[in-house]
């Protein structure tokens, strides 16, 4: 699962426009690239987790935070990456999102 987030990430990150896998991307890297970057951070999303605490983060991003110092930035509580747990509900929202992009462009 790992390999997928980082292939996918990597494309997001620096993107093949020439590379048909993904043509609505390729589209607004092309047409508008600021448009491209901004769906780029909402679909980074697809990474949340979930805190026992209910703050959700990009996996990522916590995980950098915590080798840093082990709470949660939000309320200072005790937190470790092996308490974060996949966001469902994002997870469920992005793709949605990202499902209504590509029929738009159908």
């Amino acid at each position: 699962m790992k390999e997928i987030f980082e292939a996918v990430f990597g494309l997001l990150i620096a993107p093949e426009p020439e590379d048909p896998l993904d043509s609505v991307l390729a589209e607004e890297f092309l047409s508008s690239r600021e448009k491209y970057e901004e769906n780029a951070q909402q679909n980074t999303a697809q990474a949340a987790v979930t805190t026992p605490y209910g703050d959700v983060y990009e996996r990522q991003a916590i995980e950098e935070e915590l080798e840093k110092q082990k709470v949660d930035p939000f309320n200072e509580k005790p937190l470790e990456a092996k308490d974060l747990t996949p966001n469902q509900e994002m997870k469920k929202m992005v793709r949605k999102h990202r499902e209504s992009q590509i029929q738009t462009y159908v």
